[in-house]
């Protein structure tokens, strides 16, 4: 079971990063009656993770809140939003998918977000800070391309209030903008986020690939898609849903709640608050893959995602440890 947390929290740390260092600046915004598309359109076909959120409903609902005030201060959001004239809290939609290539490198991110801020001046004053500006195009839509933060990034102003962001192959700038192209979830991926709700929902659209040899790998070997939603329930519970389609064998639910049950007793299954979730677990075999379900405590969700960012992050800065989490 512990190889589904690899891409878990890689995807984690990449959102974070794409959300916090991917936004540029931006005026105040006018009034538009601009067609606006969902947010999904502009991801293209083959992402492996996807993260498709309501930032301000996140931030209303009080347990939600205090898990992102435990990772980000106040006073960071603050800085962030005097600098650069975004405040990621108060964004209506955002949509966020990262691709790989054949042999499973990093190929880029595509970042979508909607919400008061005038997307057309966010791309000039990130055109600005480009060197060099490669590419620029004034129509359809306002573009510009070129290095910053030492990658390869698009910014594209959608529409007043729309901006996306590439991170990576060029290509994908090109690919966002084709509408009638494929799309990251089609199928099982668009299915899925049709069926779960909350202002968090992340999706592994493809299948997982899990390393063979674990029993997980095994009951997951005819996965297709998988989904997790998370929604506040009160001032401290943490709702989760999940849901995988695929082919399951009879007797998943037991087999999953034994694993869990194995998972809790270890240190990183007491990091993720694994015993809290088993207690109110929920497993069923339905007609189309298998559904999960359980509530947590915001500061036990706290405590899980910051034991999955030091993990990833000691990976990367190549040490064992940044720090326990509290």
């Amino acid at each position: 079971m512990l190889g589904f947390f690899g891409p878990l929290r890689m995807g984690v740390l990449g959102f974070l990063i794409a959300l916090f260092f991917g936004a540029c600046g931006a005026a105040p915004p006018r009034p538009t009656t601009t067609l606006q598309l969902p947010l999904t359109d502009y991801l293209p076909a083959g992402a492996h993770f996807v993260v498709v959120a309501a930032p301000s409903e996140v931030m209303a609902q009080p347990a939600l809140a205090a898990v992102v005030g435990g990772l980000i201060s106040a006073e960071r959001f603050d800085a962030f939003r005097a600098h650069n004239g975004i405040d990621p809290r108060t964004l209506e939609a955002l949509a966020y998918a990262e691709y790989q290539d054949e042999e499973g490198r990093p190929l880029g991110t595509v970042l979508a977000i909607r919400g008061p801020f005038n997307a057309r001046v966010a791309v000039g004053e990130m055109a600005h800070r480009m060197i060099p500006v490669e590419s620029e195009n004034d129509e359809p839509y306002f573009r510009r391309g070129g290095v910053y933060a030492g990658a390869r990034r698009d910014a594209i102003a959608i529409d007043q209030h729309t901006l996306v962001l590439v991170s990576g192959a060029p290509r994908l700038a090109s690919e966002a903008l084709d509408i009638a192209g494929s799309r990251a979830l089609t199928g099982d991926g668009d299915a899925l986020l049709a069926t779960l709700s909350g202002p968090v929902v992340v999706l592994f659209p493809r299948p997982l690939g899990l390393p063979l040899g674990s029993d997980l790998a095994l009951l997951m070997a005819r996965e297709r898609a998988l989904a997790l939603a998370v929604s506040g329930q009160g001032a401290d519970s943490v709702a989760l849903r999940a849901e995988a389609r695929g082919e399951f064998p009879p007797g998943i639910e037991d087999n999953l709640r034994t694993l869990v049950g194995s998972l809790a007793v270890t240190d990183l299954g007491h990091q993720l608050g694994m015993a809290e979730l088993q207690r109110s677990l929920e497993l069923a075999l339905t007609p189309t893959g298998v559904s999960a379900s359980g509530e947590v405590s915001s500061g036990t969700l706290l405590r899980g995602l910051r034991a999955l960012l030091v993990a990833e992050i000691s990976e990367i800065v190549g040490v064992e440890t940044l720090g326990a989490a509290p």
